[in-house]
C-alpha cells in the first residue's frame, strides 16, 4: 500500500544564483520603484487583472497557470530575472520607493484576487481594479492578508445579491463596493482603538488560490520585517544586507512554510504505508534539493530526502502513475480540484503546508486525518487481498436517509446511485441491481428522483438506463448534474429556478423526493440541504447542514460545498 503526497508547489521558484546578470538604471525616489514595477509589467509577471482570457493565472505569481507576453520565455529566466532585478534595484531604493512598491505589489495581488473570486461565482471582472481604485483610501494601510478577507468576505455578499436579483450583475457590483467600504472601515476603527484581533479577521481562503511565491520574494527584498507582513500593516525596514538576507530568501521560497507537526504525520504515513511518494511540478533534482532543504531545516525526517518523486504536469493527479493497480495507493493532498476523475475515494485531505492567511494555524494535518487515514488504508488493503464483499442489492439492500419536511408526510430522501458498478472503490466493489434499487425507492414512497450525476458518470456506472427504468416505477426523473466535489453551478441555478417551487410544493403536500449523486454525500447532500431551505424545514444554512448530516453521516463533503449552501442560503428569498 502506498501514499503519494501532494506537490511543492514551491519548487517551481527558487531564487537561485544565475550566471546571467540584469543592468538596472538608476533614479532617483519613487522613480526608481516606477523602473522596477514597469520591469515587473513588462517581464509579464503582473497579471492582467482585467482580461477575460481564461489562461490568465489566478494569482500573480502563480507557477502553475503562466501566461506569457513571448512564447520563449521560460519560467526559470523570469525568476532569474526578478531575483537579479530586485538585487540590483534594491540598493537604490530608499524607504520610501520600499512601502510604495509594496503597495503596488500588494493592491495587484489583491486585485487579481478579487478577479478570481469574481470568476468563480460568475460575475463579470471588467470593474475589478476600478472598484479598488475608488475605495483605496479606505484600505490603504490594510495588509495583504486583512485586504484578502475583506475581498473574500464581500464577494460572499455581491454573490448571494446576484443569485437573489436573477443576475442582476450591476446589483452585485454595488453590494460589493459597499461591503468593501464598510469591512475596511470597520477594520480601520478597530485597529485605531488597539481593540483589532487576529480573530477578527482570519477566514478559510479560497481552496482554488494558491500563495504567490514570487510575491513573497519581492516583498521580502523591499521589506524584510519578518514572517508577519501578511498580518500586519507595512512597516519601513531597515537594511539588511549580506548572505543572511540571500539565504532566508532562498529558504523561503523553497519552504513554503511547512506546517508544524509536518514531520511526525511523515513518520506516522511511512509506518502505516510500504511506500511515501510525492508529486512534484518541477525536476526530481530541484525537488531533491528542496528536500534536503527541508530536512537540514527538521521539518521532515532525513528518510524524506529519498523518497521517490512523480513529476505532474497535468491538471490531475493520476494516481496510475505512482501504482498500475488503482486502489494501491491514496494521495493525500489539501486541493480537491487537483483529484483525477473517479478517484475521489483515494483521496485523504490533509493541508500539509501552512497557510500565509493564518499566522497561528500550528494545527497539523487535522486531527481527523490520522484515524481516516487508517481506515481507509486498512479498508483499501482488504479490498485488494480480495477479503471485501461485492456489495449487491440483495446483499446490501439500498438504504435511503429521510429528511421529514412539513407536516403532511413530505420528505426528502438522500442515497447512491441506484444500481451502480464499481470494480474498485474505497468501500470495496458495488455490483447492484438497477431495477432492484429502483424499487427500493419506490417502495419508499417516493414520486420525484433527483439525479445530480454527470452524463458520463450514468456510463461509468452502467445505469445509463436510469431515466427510463425511473418512469417504468412511477418516478418523476430530473437530471441535475453537478461536478463531483463542486458545488451547484451557474446552468444549475437556472435549471432549478424552474424546478424549485413545483418540487417543494409536492414536499409540502406530502410527497416525497429522493436525491442522489454516486456516493451520496457530497453533491446529494447540499441538494438536500437547499430543499430543506427552500421548504422553510431549515432557517439557515448551519441547521440545514446539521440536519442533514445526522441523517447521512459526512454528507456536504467539501468546503466549496458548505461555502454555496452558505451564499446561496443568505440570499433575500431564502431567509
Amino acid at each position: 500500500m502506498l501514499v503519494s503526497l501532494g506537490p511543492f508547489y514551491a519548487c517551481a521558484w527558487c531564487a537561485l544564483e544565475r550566471s546571467t546578470s540584469i543592468s538596472a538604471p538608476v533614479a532617483a525616489d519613487t522613480a526608481v520603484a516606477q523602473h522596477l514595477l514597469l520591469f515587473l509589467q513588462t517581464a509579464g509577471v503582473l497579471a492582467e487583472t482585467s482580461s477575460s482570457n481564461g489562461s490568465t493565472r489566478r494569482s500573480l505569481y502563480d507557477p502553475i497557470s503562466w501566461s506569457y507576453r513571448e512564447s520563449s520565455q521560460l519560467p526559470d529566466d523570469l525568476s532569474s530575472s526578478l531575483t537579479h532585478a530586485l538585487r540590483a534595484w534594491r540598493p537604490s531604493l530608499g524607504a520610501q520607493d520600499r512601502q510604495w512598491l509594496w503597495r503596488q505589489l500588494s493592491d495587484r495581488e489583491a486585485a487579481a484576487y478579487l478577479v478570481s473570486l469574481l470568476r468563480k461565482h460568475r460575475i463579470r471582472t471588467q470593474h475589478a481594479e476600478e472598484i479598488l481604485c475608488v475605495q483605496e483610501r479606505e484600505w490603504r494601510e490594510l495588509s495583504l492578508g486583512r485586504k484578502r478577507y475583506v475581498l473574500w468576505s464581500s464577494v460572499r455578499g455581491a454573490a448571494s445579491e446576484f443569485l437573489s436579483t436573477g443576475g442582476d450583475e450591476s446589483a452585485a457590483l454595488t453590494v460589493l463596493s459597499r461591503e468593501i467600504r464598510s469591512r475596511a472601515d470597520w477594520l480601520s476603527r478597530k485597529q485605531a482603538s488597539g481593540t483589532l484581533s487576529k480573530s477578527d479577521y482570519c477566514f478559510l481562503p479560497d481552496p482554488a488560490w494558491r500563495r504567490p511565491l514570487m510575491v513573497d520574494v519581492a516583498l521580502e527584498c523591499l521589506l524584510p520585517i519578518g514572517d508577519d507582513y501578511w498580518l500586519a500593516p507595512p512597516i519601513l525596514a531597515r537594511q539588511q544586507e549580506g548572505p543572511g538576507l540571500r539565504s532566508r530568501l532562498l529558504r523561503r521560497t523553497q519552504t513554503q512554510i511547512p506546517r508544524p507537526g509536518l514531520r511526525d504525520f511523515l513518520d506516522y504515513a511511512r509506518t502505516t504505508f510500504d511506500e511515501v511518494v510525492l508529486f512534484t511540478t518541477v525536476s526530481r533534482h530541484m525537488s531533491l534539493r528542496i528536500a534536503l532543504l527541508l530536512a537540514e531545516e527538521g521539518h521532515v525526517p532525513g528518510w524524506f530526502t529519498g523518497v521517490r518523486y512523480v513529476e505532474w504536469t497535468g491538471p490531475t493527479k493520476d494516481l496510475r502513475f505512482v501504482s498500475p493497480l488503482l486502489g494501491q495507493a491514496l494521495l493525500l493532498d489539501d486541493h480537491r480540484p487537483y483529484i483525477h476523475r473517479g478517484q475521489h475515494k483515494f483521496w485523504v485531505e490533509a493541508p500539509l503546508f501552512a497557510s500565509p492567511y493564518l499566522a497561528d494555524d500550528t494545527i497539523a494535518p487535522e486531527p481527523q486525518t490520522k484515524p481516516r487515514l487508517g481506515s481507509l488504508h486498512d479498508r483499501a488493503r482488504h479490498s485488494i487481498a480480495g477479503v471485501s464483499v461485492t456489495r449487491t442489492s440483495l446483499s446490501h439492500p439500498l438504504q435511503i436517509a429521510t429528511l421529514p419536511v412539513g407536516h403532511c408526510g413530505g420528505a426528502i430522501g438522500v442515497t447512491f446511485a441506484p444500481g451502480k458498478h464499481q470494480v474498485t472503490a474505497m468501500t470495496g466493489s458495488w455490483s447492484r441491481d438497477l431495477d432492484m434499487d429502483l424499487q427500493a425507492i419506490s417502495s419508499w414512497g417516493a414520486s420525484h428522483l433527483i439525479s445530480l450525476i454527470e452524463p458520463w458518470e450514468f456510463e461509468d456506472l452502467q445505469i445509463a438506463a436510469l431515466p427510463e427504468r425511473a418512469a417504468d416505477h412511477g418516478l418523476r426523473w430530473y437530471g441535475l448534474p453537478i461536478v463531483d466535489g463542486a458545488a451547484p453551478d451557474y446552468g444549475f441555478l437556472q435549471r432549478w429556478k424552474e424546478l424549485e417551487t413545483s418540487i417543494c410544493n409536492a414536499l409540502l403536500n406530502g410527497k416525497r423526493v429522493v436525491v442522489h449523486c454516486k456516493g451520496g454525500l457530497g453533491r446529494a447532500g447540499t441538494v438536500a440541504c437547499m430543499l430543506l431551505l427552500s421548504t422553510k424545514t431549515s432557517l439557515s444554512s448551519e441547521d440545514a447542514i446539521r440536519r442533514v448530516r445526522m441523517v447521512r453521516l459526512g454528507a456536504v463533503e467539501t468546503l466549496e460545498q458548505e461555502e454555496f449552501l452558505h451564499n446561496w442560503a443568505s440570499a433575500s428569498h431564502h431567509l
